[in-house]
């Protein structure tokens, strides 16, 4: 099962046409024209074994990383949710939170959509193919993105509410704890540099 990672930065490409390699006790190469012909040499190999496989672009030193044959058919099924967030043309739509006693806008919900009202894909779709496939962090930063980037269409002059998975939020924390102390260490290395300079200067 592809194990999603909050803090990842995973990145997911399907080769339409190349050479499917097995990494049996054997190793195995077939060929293979379509994502449809893909499929189906999974599928039968997982009626033998589930053993690791890449594939590689035709005629093309590229090869993508080994997975399991069971992951890659997972990501296959789910290929147009996956190429949508990692490539897609989103959007943020602000929904209007009001204060219903004082009859006053208090903030706004962004809501995080496809750009294109013709793409046939859902929110709900969206995130649940991210966290299967280890892209729910690539999606929430993508949200985020969009959403401050509609607030600052409208002015930014109301609050923004983003919805994002506690992880990400957890991942997010972590690093910034990180980047200050490593400005605390730095700030603090350069003022004994300084002490010691002045020092050796009396």
């Amino acid at each position: 099962m592809w194990h999603p990672c909050a803090e990842c930065t995973t990145s997911i490409r399907f080769i339409e046409a190349g050479a499917l390699h097995i990494q049996s006790p054997t190793p195995e190469i077939y060929s293979y024209q379509s994502f449809e012909q893909l499929e189906q040499l999974l599928t039968s190999l997982l009626r033998v074994a589930d053993y690791p496989v890449s594939c590689r672009a035709t005629q093309s030193r590229y090869v993508t990383a080994p997975i399991l044959a069971s992951a890659l058919l997972e990501q296959l099924k789910h290929r147009s949710a996956i190429d949508f967030i990692q490539h897609g043309v989103m959007t943020s739509h602000l929904q209007p939170i009001y204060d219903i006693q004082q009859n006053i806008l208090v903030a706004n919900e962004a809501l995080l959509r496809a750009a294109d009202d013709n793409t046939p894909i859902s929110p709900g779709v969206l995130f649940s193919t991210a966290s299967k496939m280890g892209l729910h962090s690539r999606l929430d930063q993508r949200a985020r993105e969009e959403a401050i980037r509609a607030t600052h269409h409208i002015g930014g002059t109301t609050k923004t509410f983003i919805n994002f998975l506690r992880s990400t939020a957890c991942a997010i924390r972590l690093r910034s704890s990180n980047v200050i102390k490593s400005i605390r260490v730095g700030s603090s290395s350069k003022s004994s540099k300084r002490k010691k300079l002045k020092t050796s200067t009396i």
